[in-house]
Parts: structure tokens; C-alpha cells; sequence
């Protein structure tokens, strides 16, 4: 009797009840080495669980306690691929270390894995044949007091499920992203325990006694979710783990991978060997900085391709590319931030990202108009064609805006105000610069525009809004007024009237200056006399007729000309317009404080969902603050010309100096704004628009993640997300009943 057949026999007088067939398939496909390293009685198990898998419930687990610190964790499963790296995370989520393992695939004697393309978790992952099963049997310690009990392992074998199920369904990127946030979550509850380390990861190469497999031997220090790190790396790579030996010696990890290519052949090239490598060191490394990261699975997706354009530099003979743990951490955090910044910005620089992040950490946020319109004259000098500019410009302003932006998420230094200080001087820098090409091509058929006496027609841009108020954000639009000094007609050949010439200056700049997302920089003309039925350009005499005390101006345009300020083209001609803005803002009309409240509760009523939180039109939300501020301007901008600002905080704190609020108004107003602004902000990064500002569900990942992007850290993801909830509910009800206080609840028009 062969050694195979003695014990079968001495598993089927275990456990009689087995089924024959479960054991043909069992014994029909295991080697030699499983057989050597199993008892009897725990192959009768194996057996046993591996009957009993079906499509509804494709794994098994069980726990068995070796002593009061160390268990058994057996792991009964068809054969997906993936699954190591979900296993060995998972456990790690649980405070367990792993202190060895042997990993199994049972599949037909003849059977290959399959050529597929690298796993994206788009479909299931099957390498081999379906009926293919693992066995996986690891010892794991219960560390720092974890404590591992009865409901811990029913919680554990739960979540496995939950995972393999997702699995089984096609869903791998769905299992990884709720494996990361789970084992995120747990290094950061155990941060004194879980220190991060780079050092270096060996990995050497042999064969296997099977020929069908290349042995990948790794030898590194034993950190927390290394061998999570590793599988994940390998699967991430599109590898194939057909068996795996672990082994923990002191604080070293010495684990041998028995692996094939996606295609299922052997790994005997160099260059694919030294590929594996550095993509195996760099995952590993980079997963201990997860924590750094506000959306964990977003980070490692983004970090596996920046890896690809590494793996392929080297191929090429570049410079090979050392990351420090300080490039790590800004990778996590930038990484896992905003996939609408990766997919945008980031993964088109990848190949010059660290040199790029190295140079923001270490250089003072960009700022100043000049500083930004003598770049992009640089940029343009080379260009003639006007596409060309285009491109050049928009280009420009792209990059530039990002730098920005990652500026802003890497130095807890940058405070709101200096970020939209520098967006709102690129942004002035941007307009000017295209206002002037625009002119100069419309010049080259039309001539420019002249009035009646020959003189030169001015023309001026007005920032409003936000960019009005120099207190653009992530994502905000341009909102935009454009103003020429009078009427008569254009000197070119192909003469036009001025109002002409000027309406097609404000259609070519909507063309030229591009918006690469819905809302982002898109300029935006509507606050113009008459909304959408007037002319693009306004001439000046319209605008001095149109806002005065007898013009048409709607009372909501009084409030909202608060924010008009000259930004570009015609000083003289921007002088002129400010001056008329102070005349009708803050003459001696008084302040119509019915129709306000109206508009307000419109808003309420028609722009905020029934139980959505909307941080912007919501009650306490924003709009509170900035029109509270702006309701005291009209009010008083004509007794006190220092309240004349269109920059909300200065108004805020011109307010406070003359005690129109008091100092814990004025303390609390402020904090409620700076903080609303910050999470508009993180909402316009996660969802890449300007538009939705609505909070999600409090209890969903999204929330989470939003809550780990605005730097709020407790005990678990969800404690933070409920902190996040308590100060925003906090601010809002400030701001809210600050407003109601001092002017009313808003209420619908009467008749």
C-alpha cells in the first residue's frame, strides 16, 4: 500500500461517514508534501469542509485554539484569484500575526491556469479549472490583548464569507476595497503597535522540484500585513500563487511563493524576476503608509500604476527610483484623496511625480499674479497659432491650478485663505492673458473696437462670486462680467459694431478658456444685466443705468454685485464700474429685507432635498454666513466704506471692528465658515464637479472617507464619521440660528 492510500485509510477510519467521491477528488489531487505536514485527523476535516462548498457558500472556516495566545486558522475555499492576499489581510484586520502558513491548490493533475488578462475585478478569477479548492492552514497569535474569542471567530469566518462571496460574484475590487478600509481601520486603532518599516525586502528566485512553478523566496522583517502586502502585490502584478510555505523566525519573515505568470508559465525571465521585485518592495513598503491615505483602496489602485511606470523605467535602464518613507506618506495621502486628481493630473506626470511632490514639500505655495502671468507669458512666447495658445494656456492653467491643489493637501500649513488667494491670482493671471489673445485675433479681421471720437473702447473684466471675493476653492467656476466703455465700431477691414466686437470677445474666451471638469474654471457670464436674455458684454452705460436706484436690477443683483471686483483689461474702465457698484450697493436705499428672506426660503425649498444635507443651501449652511455678511454690508457699506470688501472674512472682520457683530459672533461665524468651506471643498475633490454638495449618508464609506480627508481621526472609521457629523451639525445650527436671530426665519413671499 502506497503511502497516498495508507492515509486514506486512516482518514476514512476517523470519519466513516465521508463520502467516498469527496474523498477520491481529495486524495486524487493533493501531493505528497500536504500529505507529510497533515495529520489524519485534520485531512478528515479538510475533507469534510471541502464536501460541503458550494455556490452559495464557496469557503469554510475554522478556528482551533493551540494554547491561550496561538490559533489554527483552516481556510476550506474554491480557488479564486486574489484570495491569499484577502486571507492574509483579513486576519491581520483581526489582530492576529501571522506565524506561518501553508498554503494549498488542489486542481486536476493536468490542469494549467488559464491565460486572462491582469485582474481588475471586473470578473470572476479563476486560474484554473472551476472545481479547483484550496486549503489554506495558518497559525496566528492574538497580539497586544487582542482578544480572539468565540464571537471574534464567528465574526471572522462572517467576514471571509462576505469576502469570497464578492469574489465568487466577479466583485474583486469590491472584496479588496472593503478588506482595505477593515485593515486600515485596525492599524491605526493599533498605531503604537503597527510601525511602519521600509527596509529592505529580499527576494530571490529558484525552482520548483515541480517544473510547472518558479519558487519566489522573500526574506524581509516581520511587520504587521506583510504578508498582505505581499499577496497583494503578487495579485496586483496579474501572479498566480499555486502554494505557499510561511515561516516567522524572531522578527524575520522567510515565506516561499510557488508561482506562475498570468499566462501560467514559469518566471525564469531576468527581466521579469527584477520587475517582480520592485513591484513586490515597493507595495509592500507603500501599504504601511494606508493610513495616511483618506480612501485606502483608491490609494492602492493609483500606487499600482504609478509601480507599472517604475517597473517600466528599469526595464529601460532609467535611474532606479528610491522612495523615502516621507514620499510614501505623501503618496498615501495624495494618492488616496481624489481619483478625479490621479486621473486628471497625476497619472499623465507619473513618470515626474516624486521629483514633483519632493519640490512642493520643500518650495512656498506659489502665489501672486505676476508670478503666475510672467510662467505663462513663457509659455506662450513660443506660440503663434492660436490653437497652439489654446492648448498652451489651458494647459498651463491646468497644471498650475493642481500644484495648486496637492500644495494645499500636502502642507497643513496652507490655510484656506492663502489657497484661494493663489487660485484667484492664476485664475486673474489666466483671464487676462486670454482676454488679450482672444482681442488680438478678432483684431486681425475686425481692427480694434473705437468710440465716436477714434479713442480706444475700453474693455474690462469683473470677477463676482467667489472669484469676486478672491476665495475661489477646489472645483470652483469663473463667474465673470465683461464690460466695454461705449458704443461705435471696430477700425479693421471687416469693420463691426462695438457691441458686436465685444459679444464676440465673451464667446471666444467661453471657447478658449476650457474647464477640464463640469464646473471647474468654467467661466461663467449669467450674472450680467438681464441674466441669459442680455448681451454677453454690457456697455458701461448700461451697467450705471442698470444698477442704480431706478434701474432694473432685481434686489437679490444688489446683493450679489457685493462681490463685483476689477479683475482685468481697463483700469479707468474698472474704476468707473466699481464706482458705480458703490453707488448702488451701498447707497441710500434701504435694504429689502422681505424679498431677501424670500429668495433664501426658495432656496431651501427648492434647491435642498427633503433630509439631504446640503453643506452650500442647506439651513446653517454657507450660504447663511455669506449672506449675513453681505445683508450687514448693505445695511451699513454707506456709513462705513470700510465694510466695502467683496472678501467674505475681511467683511467679517470689518463687521466685528465696528461692533456690528460681537467678538464670540464674529468667533463663531468664522469657524462655521472656514470649516463648511473645507468640507465643500472635500466634497468637489472626491466627486471631480463643482455642483454636488450634498453630504452622504451617515453611515456609509463615503462619509468615512470624507470625515479621514478633513483630518478627523477617533478610535474607528465610523466614531470619526459620527465626530465629523456632531461639529458639522455643531456649525451649521451656529450659523443657522445666527442668521434667523438677526434677520427672520426665511418664509415665502406675501401676498
Amino acid at each position: 500500500m502506497d503511502r497516498r492510500q495508507s492515509v486514506r485509510h486512516a482518514v476514512e477510519s476517523i470519519e466513516p461517514s465521508l463520502d467516498p467521491a469527496a474523498l477520491d477528488e481529495h486524495f486524487g489531487r493533493v501531493d505528497e508534501g500536504y500529505l507529510d505536514r497533515h495529520s489524519p485527523d485534520q485531512i478528515a476535516r479538510h475533507v469534510y469542509l471541502s464536501a460541503r462548498l458550494d455556490a452559495s457558500r464557496p469557503v469554510r472556516v475554522e478556528v482551533r485554539s493551540l494554547d491561550e495566545c496561538d490559533y489554527e486558522v483552516t481556510v476550506v475555499a474554491y480557488d479564486y484569484f486574489g484570495e491569499l492576499a484577502l486571507l492574509c489581510g483579513l486576519l491581520t484586520s483581526f489582530g492576529l500575526d501571522i506565524r506561518s502558513g501553508r498554503i494549498y491548490t488542489f486542481g486536476a493533475a493536468t490542469s494549467r491556469p488559464t491565460p486572462t488578462r491582469r485582474a481588475s475585478g471586473a470578473g470572476p478569477r479563476r486560474p484554473r479549472a472551476a472545481a479547483t479548492k484550496i486549503v489554506d492552514v495558518f497559525v496566528v497569535r492574538s497580539v497586544d490583548g487582542v482578544v480572539f474569542g468565540v464571537e471574534q471567530q464567528a465574526e471572522l469566518a462572517a467576514e471571509t464569507e462576505a469576502l469570497f462571496k464578492l469574489v465568487s460574484e466577479g466583485a474583486l475590487s469590491s472584496a479588496r476595497d472593503r478588506l482595505n478600509r477593515r485593515l486600515v481601520e485596525r492599524l491605526e486603532t493599533g498605531r503604537g503597535r503597527f510601525a511602519r518599516a521600509t527596509d529592505a525586502v529580499r527576494v530571490s528566485f529558484g525552482a520548483a522540484s515541480d517544473a510547472d512553478w518558479t519558487v519566489m523566496e522573500v526574506r524581509a522583517q516581520d511587520t504587521p500585513a506583510f504578508l498582505y502586502a505581499l499577496a497583494n502585490a503578487l495579485s496586483l502584478r496579474g501572479v498566480y500563487i499555486h502554494h505557499v510555505e510561511m515561516e516567522s523566525v524572531g522578527e524575520q519573515v522567510r515565506d516561499r511563493f510557488f508561482i506562475s505568470d498570468r499566462s501560467g508559465k514559469r518566471i525564469d525571465a531576468e527581466d521579469e524576476r527584477a520587475a517582480l521585485r520592485t513591484a513586490v518592495s515597493l507595495t509592500k513598503q507603500f501599504t504601511h503608509f494606508l493610513t495616511s491615505a483618506p480612501d485606502p483602496a483608491a490609494a492602492i489602485h493609483a500606487f499600482d500604476q504609478l509601480v507599472d511606470v517604475v517597473v517600466a523605467r528599469n526595464a529601460e535602464g532609467g535611474a532606479s527610483v528610491s522612495l523615502t518613507d516621507e514620499d510614501l506618506d505623501a503618496l498615501a495621502h495624495l494618492l488616496g484623496s481624489s481619483r478625479f486628481l490621479w486621473e486628471d493630473f497625476l497619472r499623465a506626470q507619473v513618470g515626474d511625480l516624486l521629483p514633483l511632490l519632493r519640490r512642493l514639500k520643500a518650495e512656498p505655495l506659489p502665489r501672486g499674479r505676476a508670478h503666475f502671468a510672467s510662467e505663462l507669458s513663457e509659455r506662450l512666447a513660443a506660440t503663434t497659432d492660436l490653437d497652439a495658445r489654446c492648448r498652451a494656456l489651458n494647459e498651463y492653467k491646468d497644471r498650475a491650478m493642481v500644484l495648486i491643489d496637492l500644495k494645499q493637501l500636502l502642507d497643513p500649513n496652507v490655510a484656506l485663505p492663502a489657497f484661494s488667494a493663489a487660485l484667484t491670482e492664476l485664475a486673474e493671471a489666466v483671464l487676462a492673458s486670454a482676454i488679450e489673445i482672444c482681442g488680438a485675433h478678432l483684431a486681425e479681421r475686425h481692427g480694434w473696437p473705437r468710440l465716436p471720437d477714434g479713442s480706444a473702447c475700453p474693455v474690462a473684466a469683473f470677477g463676482l462670486g467667489k472669484f469676486g471675493g478672491g476665495e475661489l476653492g477646489y472645483g470652483s467656476d469663473i463667474e465673470l462680467l465683461l464690460v466695454y466703455g461705449g458704443s461705435g465700431q471696430s477700425d479693421g477691414a471687416e469693420a463691426i459694431e462695438n457691441a458686436v466686437w465685444c459679444d464676440a470677445l465673451a464667446r471666444a474666451l467661453l471657447e478658449f478658456v476650457e474647464a477640464r471638469r463640469h464646473g471647474i474654471f468654467e467661466i461663467d457670464l449669467r450674472l450680467r444685466p438681464y441674466g441669459r436674455k442680455g448681451q454677453l458684454a454690457s456697455v458701461v452705460e448700461q451697467i450705471e443705468s442698470y444698477y442704480s436706484a431706478d434701474g432694473d436690477a432685481a434686489p437679490f443683483e444688489r446683493q450679489a454685485l457685493v462681490k463685483l471686483r476689477w479683475v482685468a483689461g481697463d483700469e479707468a474702465l474698472g474704476r468707473r464700474v466699481e464706482s458705480a457698484r458703490d453707488r448702488f450697493v451701498y447707497g441710500a436705499a434701504p435694504w429689502d429685507h422681505e424679498t431677501s428672506l424670500h429668495l433664501r426660503w426658495r432656496q431651501l425649498h427648492e434647491l435642498v432635498e427633503p433630509g439631504a444635507i446640503n453643506v452650500k443651501y442647506g439651513a446653517g449652511g454657507m450660504i447663511d454666513v455669506e449672506y449675513a455678511v453681505q445683508y450687514l454690508q448693505v445695511q451699513h457699506g454707506s456709513t462705513w466704506p470700510d465694510l466695502r470688501t467683496p472678501n467674505t472674512l475681511a467683511a467679517l472682520s470689518a463687521l466685528k471692528a465696528r461692533g456690528l457683530v460681537s467678538a464670540q459672533e464674529h468667533e463663531q461665524l468664522l469657524r462655521a465658515y472656514l470649516f463648511l468651506r473645507r468640507v465643500v471643498d472635500a466634497l468637489r475633490m472626491v466627486r471631480g464637479n463643482a455642483k454636488d454638495l450634498v453630504l452622504p449618508a451617515a453611515d456609509s464609506d463615503e462619509y468615512m472617507f470624507l470625515a479621514r480627508r478633513l483630518g478627523v481621526r477617533r478610535e474607528s472609521w465610523a466614531a470619526a464619521a459620527a465626530a465629523l457629523a456632531q461639529e458639522l451639525r455643531g456649525h451649521m445650527a451656529t450659523a443657522h440660528e445666527f442668521y434667523v436671530n438677526r434677520f427672520g426665519v426665511p418664509r415665502a413671499a406675501t401676498s
